[in-house]
């Protein structure tokens, strides 16, 4: 009997330990859905990741997302176009709309197959949207035989962001390429102020040591860039790690971001003081991991390219099916 029960726990912190490492690359906790209700404990964040209850039943054809704390099925045609329209706006170019569903509908999949749903925004479809879901139906990103998570960003900061360096995993068709039209849009040199007093209680109370020696204009160091240009390693005061959750971490750009009263577009930024404020310039949005939606937006009004050519300059060694 005893033997059994040790038997079972085992294979159980073996499962455990397949599942954590399935989702790892996304860096998201995985919470536990009552399969009662299919209702979360907790309430979503966008990107977050969730187990599927084993009651549910997925095909290529139905997919599961999670949406304002609770897990949706439907027509993957259905879900994807009601992502598209949270993701771009109706008047986007065609192509870009149509590679976005493509890489939408791989990462689903991608999710899908290892019971996992991802946390989503989804919006009322205009007619483009659907028109480019129902061109590119059943299409999906490859490597070799497997489809691949294919994430996107709103915008980047003239590159992309290689997934070894943003999302602490190794994707050989997440690399850094070029994206050359962001700077054209909206998410370029966006200023955001925080005051001296503020920015002082906010990393002090986060452990660090400052001196009252030391001016501020020598608080914030950026140690090391990663190769799409956005800051990685960082230092306050001289200090480069702090306790996270119980844990030293490095202190990189995204944790430094998340520290402030509202997080940074981008962590691709600079520092500069104004008066009595911090002043943090930044360039394009999100993690610059994958597709630029702006880019592609950009790419395919100014040089006619198809959504093929979209996926297959963001998404490198990759075929589409």
């Amino acid at each position: 009997m005893c033997r059994r029960f040790l038997t079972q726990l085992a294979v159980f912190f073996l499962l455990l330990g397949l599942l954590g490492g399935l989702v790892g690359h996304a860096m998201r906790k995985t919470a536990v859905i009552d399969t009662a209700s299919a209702v979360l404990e907790t309430e979503t964040q966008l990107g977050q990741l969730y187990a599927i209850p084993d009651s549910l039943t997925l095909s290529d054809d139905v997919f599961a997302v999670v949406v304002g704390g609770a897990v949706i099925t439907d027509s993957a045609d259905v879900i994807l176009a009601k992502m598209l329209a949270a993701e771009m706006d109706a008047d986007y170019a065609p192509e870009a709309l149509k590679a976005q569903a493509v890489a939408d509908r791989s990462t689903l999949a991608y999710y899908n197959a290892q019971k996992i749903a991802p946390a989503v925004k989804l919006r009322d479809p205009d007619e483009a949207h659907t028109a480019a879901v129902a061109a590119v139906s059943g299409q999906m990103i490859y490597e070799g035989d497997s489809v691949v998570y294919a994430p996107s960003c709103p915008s980047t900061a003239g590159r992309t962001n290689a997934a070894r360096e943003m999302i602490d995993s190794i994707q050989p068709h997440l690399v850094s390429v070029e994206s050359k039209y962001d700077s054209e849009g909206s998410d370029w040199d966006i200023e955001t102020r925080v005051p001296i007093t503020d920015l002082y209680r906010i990393l002090t109370e986060a452990g660090f040591v400052i001196s009252s020696e030391q001016p501020p204009e020598s608080w914030i160091s950026i140690l090391s860039l990663t190769d799409g240009g956005y800051a990685k390693n960082l230092a306050v005061c001289g200090q480069t790690s702090l306790t996270v959750d119980g844990k030293e971490e490095t202190l990189t750009g995204s944790i430094f971001s998340s520290l402030l009263p509202t997080p940074l577009p981008s962590t691709c930024f600079t520092v500069s003081l104004d008066g009595d404020a911090f002043v943090f310039t930044t360039r394009g949005k999100g993690n610059g991991v994958g597709l630029s939606r702006q880019g592609a937006n950009l790419y395919a009004l100014r040089e006619n390219l198809s959504y093929t050519d979209i996926l297959t300059h963001y998404f490198t060694g990759i075929t589409i099916h």
